[in-house]
């Protein structure tokens, strides 16, 4: 399997949750023309507790896997509450996948996109599959919100690592640079394109092997 773009695990770690806060809310808003219900309401409550925990763990070297446990208790105490939360399991999703626990992760952020196939929570599935090496469900993923949001960059990108790690360079890189094209300054997409171009610049000055085809 090929993973381009590649950082120090704690790096990684950091910058993810300094962005879970802004993917965990937008999981949490009521689809489109409806309002939260009671039951959703309390158990939305109950979700920014255990992201306030998720949070807090993060800014411990190394994570405080003891206050992340405790958040995955508060998320299952408010799926009880509600148990069509999608937020509380995107949340649950990033929360095993702090623990290493990339199998339990991808039920996770499956079922968030069962209850709401939003484009945001089919981009956090094909995540997972990736960093779990299954780009064929990773693709699937990133098609999936594609139907949803065909100008969703990070989904293109998303599309275009699966791509890869399927063996399919010349299409990966199409999607490269198509996220690129919907937003100029999504650094990711470059770098993937960037380290792809020179892979492929390394493997052609190669030179051939006596009796190679």
């Amino acid at each position: 399997m090929i993973r381009l773009v590649t950082v120090a695990a704690r790096r990684w770690m950091l910058a993810v949750i300094m962005g879970a806060a802004i993917v965990m809310a937008a999981a949490a808003m009521p689809l489109e023309g409806s309002q939260p219900s009671g039951a959703r309401a309390r158990s939305d409550k109950i979700v920014a507790q255990a992201e306030a925990l998720i949070m807090q763990a993060g800014r411990s070297d190394p994570v405080d896997t003891a206050k992340v446990r405790r958040a995955i208790a508060s998320l299952h105490d408010a799926l009880g509450v509600d148990s069509r939360n999608d937020s509380a399991y995107v949340d649950l999703g990033f929360c095993y996948g702090l623990l290493h626990d990339g199998s339990t992760a991808a039920d996770m952020y499956a079922k968030a996109t069962q209850i709401n196939p939003s484009p945001a929570n089919f981009k956090e599935l094909a995540d997972i599959y990736l960093r779990v090496g299954n780009p064929d469900d990773a693709l699937m993923a990133a098609n999936a919100g594609l139907v949803k949001d065909p100008n969703n960059a990070k989904l293109h990108n998303a599309k275009g690592m699966a791509l890869l790690d399927l063996g399919r360079p010349d299409e990966a890189e199409a999607e490269f640079r198509k996220a690129i094209q919907l937003d100029p300054g999504f650094a990711v997409a470059r770098d993937n394109l960037r380290a792809l171009n020179e892979r492929a610049a390394r493997h052609a000055s190669k030179p051939t092997q006596p009796g190679s085809h």
